[in-house]
């Protein structure tokens, strides 16, 4: 499961305009790196971002949190195992 990248999809579907992530790295105002990085599931979005992300694709900033939980717990149990 990709928070961002799904979120990007169903504002395309939404919208039926194409929003790439250079789109909306624009909207937002950073890198298309920093939100590739983002859309990765690496590096953590400063909370004026978390309200930019939630602005232009509807994405809740606790979303983004339990997401980044998730998969540091994944991470862990592939060394306990």
């Amino acid at each position: 499961m990709n928070l961002l990248r799904d979120a990007r999809k169903r504002k395309e579907e939404k919208t039926g305009e194409r929003w790439s992530q250079m789109r909306v790295a624009q909207e937002l105002g950073v890198h298309v790196q920093t939100y590739r990085i983002w859309e990765g599931g690496g590096g953590n979005p400063s909370p004026e971002n978390k309200k930019k992300l939630k602005k232009v694709l509807g994405i809740e900033c606790d979303d983004l949190i339990i997401l980044k939980d998730q998969k540091r717990k994944k991470k862990e149990d592939v060394f306990t195992k």
